[in-house]
C-alpha cells in the first residue's frame, strides 16, 4: 500500500492538483494532500471508507460502474458534489481500481487526463498485486468452507481451525450461514444474460465487510456466506443485506432474495446452516410479506416445508384432499379456502378481499369442505392450511381471487 501512495503523491505533485484512488468496490486506497476545494462526499468517502449509499447511486446512475474510459461526472447540487473526472484502472477490460480528480478550480484539461492514463501503467503492478492477494484470500476460504461441507467430523474441525486462524472468524456458536440469490441486470448492454459475475460480486462482500469477517464460495446463482457480523446496532439481516445489495449493485446485479439460517452450535451444523439459509432465501422468493430476506428463526410454521417436496405429492403427503381439489382443477375453491384460513376464519375479511358477496363464501366454503370430506377444525384444520400454504408454494395456487 505505501507504493500506491507514493504513486498518487508523486501524480498529485504532476497535476498540481488532489488525487484519490480507490479500488473497484469504491473504498479508498490511497489520497494524496489535499490541493484546491474539496466536497462533502469525499471527505465522507475517507472519513468512512466508502461513499454514502445517495453518493454511490449518483455515481452508477452517471454510468461510472461500466465506464471502461475517463467520464465526466457532473456536479450536484442536491448532493454538495462538486463535478469530478474518473478513470478506470483496467486489467484485462475488468476494473481493478478508478482515480478520481475534482473537475473544477481549474477544471481538467485533456493533457491532465492522458497524464493520468499514463500513469496508471506506474500503479499496475501494484494494484494488480492488491487485487489477487484478496482473491487468493476469498479462493482459499471458500476452499475451506467447501471442505467442512464434505469432510467427517474430525477433519471438519481442523479446517475450521484454519478458517478461524486465517479469517478471524467468531466462534462457532455466533455464525450464521446467509445464502443470498443473484439476478443479472438484463439491461445492461454489455453484460451477457447467462454470465454472472459471482465471484468478484463475493469479493465486493467480502471487501465491504471488513471488521464484520465473512468467507464464502459460490454456487448456481447463488453466494453462500459464512458470516459472524456484529449484531450490536443491527440485526445480522440488515447488516448482511446492506453488503451484499450494495455489493451487487456495484456490478450491475441485483438481489432476488438473502436468507440467513439459525445459529451454528458447533462446525458439525454448517451444512445443517446451509439448508437452512438455502430455504429461506426460497421462501423469501415466494412470500411478497418478507420482501426479499428473512431468517430461519423468523420463518415460523414455514420451517416445517423444509424437508418437503415442492410439488403436488408433496401436498398429497400433507392431506390428500387439498391436492385432489388442485388435481381436479378446483384450484378456485381451494384459493378461496386459503384466504379463508390466512385471515383466521374471519368472513367479513375473506368476503372483501375476494369482493364477494358473504352468501357466496359461505356457499364457496361449504363446497370446499364437501370435496375435502371433513371439518376446518382442529388437526384437519391444520392440515387443510398446510397443504395449501405449501400449494401456493410450489406455484400450484394463487391467492389471486378466483373469479368464477
Amino acid at each position: 500500500m505505501h507504493a500506491l501512495q507514493q504513486a498518487t503523491d508523486e501524480l498529485a505533485s504532476r497535476l498540481g492538483r488532489a488525487v484519490y484512488l480507490e479500488d473497484s468496490a469504491f473504498r479508498p486506497l490511497a489520497a494524496s494532500a489535499q490541493l484546491g476545494k474539496i466536497d462533502d462526499p469525499r471527505v465522507e468517502a475517507l472519513l468512512y471508507r466508502e461513499p454514502a449509499d445517495h453518493h454511490l447511486k449518483y455515481f452508477v446512475d452517471c454510468g461510472v460502474i461500466h465506464s471502461r474510459h475517463p467520464l465526466r461526472v457532473p456536479a450536484n447540487a442536491d448532493y454538495n458534489l462538486m463535478a469530478r473526472i474518473v478513470v478506470p484502472v483496467l486489467v484485462g477490460g475488468r476494473i481493478i481500481a478508478r482515480i478520481w480528480l475534482i473537475d473544477e478550480s481549474p477544471r481538467v484539461s485533456e493533457d491532465d487526463i492522458s497524464t493520468v492514463v499514463e500513469t496508471t501503467a506506474d500503479l499496475l503492478p501494484h494494484l494488480v498485486e492488491h487485487n489477487d492477494q484478496q482473491l487468493r484470500d476469498a479462493t482459499h476460504a471458500g476452499e475451506l468452507l467447501l471442505g467442512i461441507l464434505e469432510a467427517g467430523k474430525d477433519r471438519r474441525e481442523t479446517l475450521f481451525q484454519q478458517l478461524e486462524d486465517h479469517y478471524d472468524l467468531a466462534d462457532s456458536e455466533r455464525l450464521h450461514v446467509g445464502v443470498v440469490c443473484i439476478e443479472p441486470d438484463f439491461d445492461v448492454s454489455h453484460t451477457q444474460p447467462e454470465t454472472l459475475p459471482l465471484d468478484s460480486i463475493l469479493n465486493s462482500v467480502i471487501g465491504l465487510s471488513e471488521g464484520n469477517n465473512v468467507a464464502g464460495y459460490t454456487r448456481d446463482n447463488q453466494l453462500v456466506l459464512l458470516t459472524s457480523l456484529d449484531e450490536a446496532d443491527r440485526s445480522r439481516l440488515a447488516v448482511l443485506s446492506d453488503v451484499v445489495r450494495r455489493s451487487a449493485m456495484l456490478h450491475a446485479t441485483s438481489v432476488s432474495a438473502i436468507g440467513v439460517g439459525g445459529a451454528m452450535g458447533s462446525v458439525n451444523d454448517f451444512s445443517k446452516s446451509v439448508r437452512q439459509a438455502a430455504f429461506t432465501a426460497r421462501i423469501c422468493q415466494r412470500v411478497a410479506g418478507l420482501e426479499g430476506q428473512a431468517s430461519w428463526d423468523s420463518l415460523g410454521e414455514y420451517r416445517l416445508f423444509l424437508d418437503t417436496e415442492w410439488s403436488l405429492a408433496g401436498v398429497s403427503s400433507i392431506h390428500a384432499g387439498v391436492a385432489s381439489l388442485i388435481e381436479e382443477h378446483k384450484t378456485p375453491l381451494a384459493s378461496t379456502l386459503l384466504t379463508y384460513l390466512e385471515r383466521d376464519g374471519d368472513v367479513e375479511e375473506t368476503a372483501a378481499t375476494l369482493n364477494v358477496h358473504r352468501t357466496t363464501l359461505y356457499y364457496r366454503l361449504r363446497q370446499a369442505k364437501k370435496a375435502l370430506g371433513g371439518t376446518l377444525m382442529g388437526n384437519d384444520g391444520f392440515g387443510v392450511h398446510a397443504a395449501l400454504r405449501l400449494a401456493q408454494l410450489s406455484g400450484l395456487l394463487s391467492l389471486d381471487p378466483p373469479f368464477w
